[in-house]
């Protein structure tokens, strides 16, 4: 299973970096080139094949109504449009419609980046076995005793004043 967790991070990763790669030097030249195009499809491939794996290793079977599975949906289908016009534009398209498709490239990116951090936050606090919110500690998972935001030490217990609750990722020895 940890296999499959850093195979999935490794390939959403790739996925990041060949998608920003193609994006932003397009964004610099203001100008579609055949390679833009190339890592398009490339970040596309390494961002399929790694939702894929992330599947085999969910617990809950697919459901478009998480907020997680349908920004991933929507962002998946939006570079799946946006690498299939960039084909069409590069191959056949006009010199105004290859020096103006930058901006529409930096909007699908921008979309794409909502899961790609939703699905670390998420991560994050599912290691600590917690429910996921702002400011959260993850160093806790890893027995780090570490103060929240508002929160306070006594006698080796984390409270936190905001939530008035003990913390649930902190193993308490009393």
């Amino acid at each position: 299973m940890a296999t499959l967790v850093i195979l999935a991070s490794v390939l959403i990763t790739l996925a990041l970096i060949f998608y920003s790669v193609g994006v932003w030097s397009e964004r610099i030249a203001r100008y579609l080139k055949p390679w833009h195009v190339t890592a398009f499809w490339c970040g596309f491939f390494f961002d399929v094949s790694g939702t894929l794996v992330m599947h085999r290793l969910a617990a809950n079977p697919f459901d478009l109504t998480a907020p997680h599975t349908l920004t991933g949906q929507i962002a998946l289908w939006l570079m799946l449009a946006h690498a299939v016009w960039a084909t069409r534009v590069a191959r056949r398209g006009t010199e105004a419609a290859r020096t103006g498709f930058h901006r529409y490239s930096l909007i699908v990116w921008l979309i794409w980046l909502i899961p790609y951090f939703g699905g670390m936050f998420l991560a994050c606090a599912n290691e600590c076995g917690c429910q996921p919110r702002p400011f959260h500690p993850c160093a806790t998972s890893r027995g780090i005793p570490t103060a929240s935001p508002g929160g306070s030490r006594v006698a080796g217990i984390e409270y936190s004043a905001l939530r008035g609750r003990l913390h649930p990722g902190i193993s308490y020895d009393l």
